[in-house]
């Protein structure tokens, strides 16, 4: 039988499968929370909420940062909008705060859709779509699918784009810094104090090992990985429970944040952020997809340990 449809709205939808539930948003078509049973896996987020660290936000059609936002793309030199001012960067895409379309719920399903216009810096427009489902036994599946949508006025070229999910999970009770996470990185990416990416370093040379699990302890963490080896990560208390992602294999990156964003609050999130491209990629052209008007999607699955 299938599972009866909650209630909604236009500006949010929630999903029940087994001993799971999930809040969608219109507002960046965003995740706004995971529980399984009375438990947390994300951060709450959206709605009265809000988003102020970017809790469950699609973020494209870059993830992370444009370095200044300034690039250069078949000799034109672009400047997007600085939404990073401490640091100086254009952060996080910009379809995170727009007001996205419901275009179908069920019970354990919704379907948010985008059409963006050119923006300062990126004057390309796309359709995006972002897809969540609720399984009793395989937890939240979470899509995005990109293409160009032409309007008459933008360039022929294939538009640059990447893009991430930017949920903070939650393991279970206690600190963060008691939890383990095992992500199967060889590599991390060096930052300078702007997080202005530097070189490629093993992960044994940067402190950064997390290939076997590792306490997390009070170390900072901030960085792109690279050079992996699976395609999951898991995090856990030391009473056993936790959340395991997994992620498309057009995902090359990962961003690990220990969520130290608000010194007022303890930490009790990290951000996994697995990214189809490292941060600054319109400037490296590391990973880029060249999106046409062919559909492309990526996608990332979490579920309860």
């Amino acid at each position: 039988m299938p599972t009866p449809a909650p209630p909604q709205t236009h500006d949010h939808v929630t999903l029940r499968a087994g001993r799971y539930t999930a809040t969608t948003t219109a507002d960046g078509g965003a995740l706004g929370s995971l529980r399984h049973d009375d438990r947390d896996l994300v951060l709450p987020s959206g709605l009265q909420m809000g988003r102020p660290a970017y809790e469950g936000a699609i973020c494209a059609p870059w993830p992370n940062r444009v370095v200044d936002g300034q690039w250069e793309h078949e000799g034109h030199r672009h400047q997007l909008a600085i939404t990073e001012p401490e640091r100086g960067h254009a952060l996080h895409g910009f379809v995170h705060d727009q007001g996205w379309t419901l275009l179908e719920a069920t019970g354990s399903t919704a379907r948010w859709g985008l059409d963006t216009q050119p923006q300062p810096g990126y004057p390309w427009s796309l359709r995006l779509t972002t897809a969540y489902e609720l399984d009793a036994e395989g937890g939240l599946t979470w899509q995005v699918t990109a293409q160009q949508h032409p309007t008459g006025a933008e360039p022929t070229s294939p538009a640059p784009y990447g893009v991430t999910v930017h949920p903070y999970f939650v393991a279970g009770a206690g600190p963060a810094q008691d939890w383990t996470l095992e992500l199967p990185a060889e590599s991390a990416l060096a930052v300078d104090d702007r997080l202005v990416p530097q070189e490629l370093v093993p992960v044994g040379e940067a402190g950064l090992d997390l290939r076997t699990g590792r306490t997390l302890g009070e170390q900072p963490i901030d960085h792109a990985f690279g050079g992996l080896t699976a395609r999951v990560a898991r995090l856990t208390t030391p009473a056993g429970s936790g959340v395991e992602v997994t992620w498309s294999e057009r995902h090359r990156w990962v961003q690990v944040f220990t969520a130290q964003w608000d010194a007022r609050r303890p930490r009790h999130a990290v951000a996994l952020e697995p990214m189809t491209c490292p941060p600054d990629a319109f400037n490296s052209g590391t990973d880029l997809i060249m999106l046409t008007q062919e559909p492309v999607t990526v996608g990332w699955q979490v579920r309860a340990l």
